[in-house]
């Protein structure tokens, strides 16, 4: 079974006139949904995108992929 391949793209925009794409990329989809829903500022959470395997998951698909984790 190949290695799962997960990017996470969000914008921040603190002080700048344009916001600025951020990039980076993850081995599992739960460590993708975990950074997004815990590291990322709520600023820029609403902003981020899961892309896995070329499916693309918004902010409310990757809420409900963390309400629906294991403890």
């Amino acid at each position: 079974m190949a290695k799962e391949f997960v990017l996470v793209q969000w914008f921040t925009d603190v002080g700048q006139i344009r916001p600025r794409q951020e990039l980076r990329r993850f081995n599992s989809r739960e460590a993708a949904v975990r950074f997004v829903m815990e590291e990322l500022e709520k600023t820029s959470r609403r902003k981020a995108r899961m892309i896995v395997e070329g499916a693309e998951f918004g902010f409310v698909d990757i809420v409900q992929m963390y309400a629906g984790r294991k403890p």
